[in-house]
């Protein structure tokens, strides 16, 4: 198994649906259509309790990628050296991520919502997005995207 770094380790848990949307609007964070679209899905859980993860975060050709993945592809390899994230992890990342460079970004897969990620992301004049996209099976990901998952 490959081992990767730990880039970072956020608290999730302990807020809903309804009070992580809020604590984004409160700390000025845009919230794409999609991204409330994912956030309102059924399968779109929190955690009454609070836990820590360590996440990674590499480019997908850092997964062993020599041609561009599909999507299935990118969520099965994650798995075999991680974990995908809770579906709150992203929101929870966005909140918490409050240094996050100018112009960086990055995808964060979502577990129970297979065609279904987040992007983490902050702008050049400084604006800090939570957007959601919804994949095919098929699509295929750029090998210099980065990606994020959950590692023990």
């Amino acid at each position: 198994m490959d081992n990767f770094v730990v880039w970072k380790t956020i608290e999730i848990g302990g807020m809903t649906k309804d009070e992580l949307l809020a604590a984004m609007r409160e700390a000025t964070i845009d919230t794409g259509g999609w991204a409330r679209d994912i956030m309102s899905d059924p399968e779109f859980s929190t955690s009454s309790s609070k836990q820590s993860i360590k996440l990674a975060r590499c480019k997908i050709k850092a997964l062993g990628f020599t041609e561009k993945p599909t999507t299935t592809e990118l969520r099965n390899r994650i798995q075999e050296v991680g974990d995908l994230g809770l579906p709150e992890v992203g929101p929870h990342l966005r909140l918490q991520f409050s240094d996050q460079p100018k112009n960086d970004y990055f995808w964060v897969a979502i577990d129970r919502l297979p065609n279904s990620f987040f992007c983490v992301e902050r702008g050049d004049v400084g604006g800090r997005w939570l957007h959601g996209h919804h994949n095919r099976p098929d699509d295929l990901w750029s090998l210099d995207d980065e990606i994020v998952f959950v590692i023990q």
